[in-house]
């Protein structure tokens, strides 16, 4: 195993660090923290490593000072925890030729830490005995859910990796010299590597290799679910409420009217399981009380927009559009959003530290019955907020300002919202 850690350091150093794109994602630097990188797979966790490293280098730190290991190498498939102190004495040996280097001097990066045993005991110990400079990735959330609290609590900062909202797919593909086009945003999603594919059909197909992967490797081996042909059951389930209230209740029903046996605390853990696997994004309801919301009403969202057709075969314009919204709206952290119903709906209410938003989503909105609809939702919010004015974001419509029941409703095409 030693020799496997050496050969992967010399890899790492004759490859150097590709060329990148840059993404809006903050990273904290000099923190004394654990940073921690999570999100799905395939979304950017790797890029955004070399472009930390990038900014390293660029700000002084030697590159013989940086370690990185990925851990889904096949090589290290025999990896246990009694190999970490193996990985250190390589990590010493190397600069062991540069006497006046230590490894408090080091920037360690861990990629896809979470599958090797006793990983979170390790970087552990590395950072309260050796370096403050450690930065992990994973592919599940659990690596902020449960084990970084249990084991490294107050020591890990987290940032999270989605897939491009349309701002970063606009750029990159300028980068990239390719054309950018919503509709293409809508229907294949933020993926990097599906935006640079120019086949759709090959789009289709790597977005259901990621969702099978996400299943597979991230649900079903990473929880030792027990019955995986009941979880697809389930998997079918959510896409199929993609843009809808979901009830683990009614499910729950269904799948017994089918002859199927299962409790529902088994599919509640289910749901934790894909929104901790990152495959689904819930939106609860909005209620004054926390305990409420966590157990009531939930509205739900793939990931992506590009799930939608590749999982379902087919193109749903205002959903896709709707899962985009929500894509813009999670990329500032500090946005908690939550869905209003009444006798009426309002699609998303927006908390954040400046205030409450409210947000109708409409494909378009110059039909009288779509419009009149969309307003009196969005107008039955505004008044349970006591907010002065809302926005309806669409597709197709220019920019007007409506003012109606005393509300100013501003309605807003996409890419102009976008840069409010």
């Amino acid at each position: 195993m030693k020799e496997i850690f050496k050969k992967l350091l010399f890899e790492f150093e004759s490859r150097g660090i590709p060329d990148l794109y840059r993404r809006d994602i903050s990273v904290p630097v000099d923190s004394g923290k654990i940073v921690t990188i999570i999100g799905p797979r395939r979304a950017g966790k790797s890029a955004l490593f070399f472009k930390i490293m990038d900014d390293l280098i660029r700000t002084g730190t030697l590159t013989q000072h940086i370690f990185s290991f990925n851990f889904e190498d096949e090589r290290l498939g025999d990896m246990t925890h009694s190999h970490w102190e193996l990985l250190l004495e390589v990590c010493r040996e190397k600069l062991g030729r540069l006497p006046s280097d230590s490894i408090a001097d080091c920037v360690f990066f861990f990629d896809e830490i979470q599958v090797i045993p006793g990983w979170d005991k390790f970087v552990r110990r590395l950072y309260d005995g050796e370096t403050k400079k450690i930065y992990i990735t994973g592919s599940n959330a659990t690596l902020l859910s449960k084990e970084i609290p249990t084991h490294l609590r107050g020591r890990t900062l987290t940032v999270e990796v989605l897939p491009l909202t349309f701002s970063e797919y606009d750029y990159f593909k300028s980068e990239n010299k390719m054309a950018s086009k919503l509709d293409d945003y809508l229907s294949f999603g933020g993926f990097p590597e599906v935006v640079l594919q120019r086949e759709n059909y090959l789009k289709t197909q790597i977005l259901q290799g990621y969702y099978e992967t996400m299943l597979y490797r991230d649900i079903v081996e990473r929880h030792d679910i027990r019955h995986p042909a009941l979880l697809k059951l389930f998997s079918m389930a959510l896409v199929a409420s993609a843009g809808k209230v979901f009830s683990v209740n009614k499910t729950y029903n269904h799948f017994k009217s089918l002859g199927t046996a299962v409790s529902k605390d088994t599919l509640y853990d289910y749901l934790a399981a894909f929104q901790m696997g990152y495959a689904v994004d819930c939106v609860p309801r909005y209620h004054d009380k926390p305990l409420v919301r966590k157990m009531g009403d939930q509205k739900m969202y793939l990931l992506d927009s590009g799930y939608l057709a590749a999982l379902t075969g087919k193109d749903d314009w205002g959903m896709q559009f709707e899962h985009a919204v929500l894509r813009h709206i999670r990329s500032d952290i500090r946005n908690k959003p939550f869905f209003y119903k009444d006798t009426v709906e309002c699609d998303f209410i927006v908390q954040n530290g400046r205030g409450v938003n409210a947000i109708q989503v409409a494909f378009e909105c110059h039909d009288p019955t779509t419009r009149q609809r969309e307003i009196r939702g969005l107008i039955a919010a505004c008044r349970s907020f006591k907010l002065s004015k809302g926005w309806i974001v669409t597709f197709l419509d220019n920019s007007e300002t409506v003012i109606q029941d005393g509300i100013t409703i501003n309605i807003v095409p996409f890419k102009e919202w976008i840069q409010i």
